[in-house]
């Protein structure tokens, strides 16, 4: 394994068997971290659909914490992945 990736395959259970979009492959970039925020960049493959994108992770169940230099650094690395940051949406978590 590579240092700052993480990667799992979906392991079909009795249950699953029923799906057939089965291998699933998904691998978890760590781009950039501050000391309460992580930066991934993510790859979700199927047979039939590759999914990807990039979200942060934090120890904060708000976005007050994140600071402004933290959140430009990140940007310049999302975009660095071509993604658009200015496309990212908050998943309100606040009572998480």
């Amino acid at each position: 394994m590579y240092k700052n990736i993480l990667s799992s395959n979906f392991i079909p259970t009795f249950d699953a068997l029923q799906f057939p979009n089965i291998p699933q492959i998904e691998d978890y970039h760590i781009i950039d971290r501050d000391e309460s925020h992580l930066l991934v960049v993510w790859c979700h493959g199927m047979p039939e659909v590759n999914l990807n994108g990039a979200l942060v992770m934090s120890r904060h169940s708000d976005n007050d914490h994140l600071p402004e230099e933290t959140l430009a650094r990140f940007k310049k690395a999302i975009n660095a992945h071509d993604y658009d940051p200015e496309e990212m949406c908050v998943i309100e978590q606040t009572n998480c």
